[in-house]
């Protein structure tokens, strides 16, 4: 009987151990979804509203692959339906080039019909023509004198125009090395007059969103320098929208998304922060590129590289695969800036914010 509760007793023992074991368990998991903040909805919008502006100021997009794809797909069909269209305009062409080789073929003959009348025509006019004689050798000369005038003055309008015409293409070559206006992915025309109605009514609602979300940050301890960086840009943004300075709205918005990325790192989040940043210098470099500023873009890819090597290390898991496409990809833009290819660099803006999308929805997920 004594070796029968000794054993009864161990294997009491064993499940205490580990009924005590999994509560841990299950305490810890819930102390770290009860620690895990979410970020407050106002912050949210204006993360999404600035987005918008960026993409609109001829920035990259910030949407998933799902969406990605969805562009390409519908910029392929808009394509072969242009395709469809042009053959038969060729077709349209060449029909019409027949009716003009036939109309040619009976010129000949019509010509010919047109002379014999004109020999007729010429003796009838030829008395006529000796009697103008005298009077057209008289307004000549007369006309001779007046177009010595005229013809000076008519030089010195050529030497105006041409000056004008020379003055406008360099002013155009100047605006070309300041600024590219290039197409986004898949050879969408990316900026268009329209643009500046919808930038604008977005920026005057960013005011109204700013002014919602100070207070909150302010109770998360942000410093009253952080937040007025945030105001200069949006002061500076709004009035650049206003007039219609592409470069500078650019730089305006830039600056926002840099004070806007250090606020998440407020919030205790399944989301590192590093992830904002990383976005934010993505932005940086791609305005960079589209201004031919190389020197500027290359100081944001480095900083882009310090950053990501910290994310690296907060993140556990970082051998997955959503990571690995992030890491390549982040690789990639850094050697497109160092080459100087905007091409390239463009297109890898693009890739790294979807990509980071992929990684944060990943994340996102992984304690649920």
């Amino acid at each position: 009987m004594k070796i029968i509760s000794k054993k009864s007793l161990a294997v009491l023992f064993i499940l205490i151990t580990l009924a005590n074991f999994s509560a841990c368990q299950n305490e810890e998991k819930s102390e770290q979804s009860e620690t895990a903040e979410k970020i407050p909805s106002t912050m949210v919008n204006a993360s999404n509203e600035l987005e918008q502006i960026i993409t609109l100021l001829g920035g990259p997009l910030f949407d998933g692959r799902d969406t990605i794809e969805k562009t390409k797909s519908k910029q392929l069909e808009m394509l072969t339906e242009e395709l469809k269209k042009s053959s038969l305009g060729t077709q349209e062409e060449t029909a019409l080039q027949k009716d003009a080789d036939s109309q040619e073929e009976k010129k000949p003959q019509e010509e010919d019909k047109d002379q014999d009348a004109q020999k007729g025509g010429k003796e009838d006019g030829s008395k006529d023509e000796k009697k103008e004689d005298g009077k057209e050798q008289e307004e000549g000369s007369q006309l001779k004198q007046d177009m010595g005038g005229g013809q000076d003055k008519e030089e010195k309008a050529d030497k105006s125009a041409e000056e004008n015409a020379s003055d406008g293409k360099v002013a155009q070559k100047e605006q070309q090395k300041t600024f590219q206006y290039v197409d986004s992915l898949f050879g969408v025309p990316k900026w268009q007059e329209d643009n500046w109605n919808m930038i604008k009514v977005l920026t005057d609602g960013m005011h109204f969103t700013w002014n919602n979300l100070q207070p909150e940050l302010f109770k998360k301890g942000i410093s009253q320098n952080q937040s007025d960086r945030f105001s200069k840009g949006l002061e500076e943004l709004t009035h650049n929208v206003n007039g219609k300075s592409i470069k500078e709205a650019q730089n305006a918005a830039f600056q926002m998304s840099q004070a806007l990325s250090e606020f998440y790192s407020y919030y205790k989040t399944d989301i590192p922060p590093e992830l904002k940043r990383i976005t934010s210098h993505v932005t940086g470099i791609h305005f960079a590129v589209e201004q031919n500023d190389w020197p500027m873009a290359q100081d944001i890819a480095n900083e882009l590289q310090q950053e990501f090597t910290k994310l690296k290390v907060s993140i556990e898991d970082n051998q997955n695969h959503s990571f690995q496409m992030l890491e390549l990809s982040v690789n990639d833009l850094c050697i497109a800036v160092q080459n100087q290819d905007s091409v390239l660099a463009i297109i890898r803006t693009n890739l790294v914010n979807t990509n980071i999308n992929e990684l944060e929805l990943k994340l996102s997920q992984s304690d649920k």
